[in-house]
């Protein structure tokens, strides 16, 4: 996972491959530092993203709800094929705003 610093206060994270259980133990503690030591929103951009698991989804929730209780907000960017219906089945998207590649911020 890469993060990028954007302005007004938006730090995207890009993803690449699969979010799943292995990639959640190393994108934690990334997670937890932006959440807990910035004021910034947080775009996840899953362009790159093949393949979404339960383990991923605990952690776009613990993010949103983290980001949530600060009065920041988390947007899912880029979302498709499997991670796309992934999101829509479970009703994700009707919580956390979903945008496409190259949509401002």
């Amino acid at each position: 996972m890469q993060a990028t610093f954007i302005e007004p206060n938006t730090v995207v994270l890009t993803l690449e491959g699969e979010f799943d259980a292995l990639a959640v133990v190393d994108a934690r503690p990334m997670l937890e530092g932006i959440v807990a030591n910035s004021d910034s929103d947080v775009v996840m951009d899953f362009s790159g993203v093949d393949f979404l698991d339960s383990s991923g989804i605990g952690c776009l929730v613990f993010v949103f709800k983290r980001l949530y209780a600060a009065k920041r907000t988390l947007t899912l960017q880029g979302l498709r094929d499997q991670p796309q219906r992934l999101i829509q089945s479970l009703r994700i998207d009707k919580a956390i705003p979903t945008r496409p590649v190259g949509a401002a911020a």
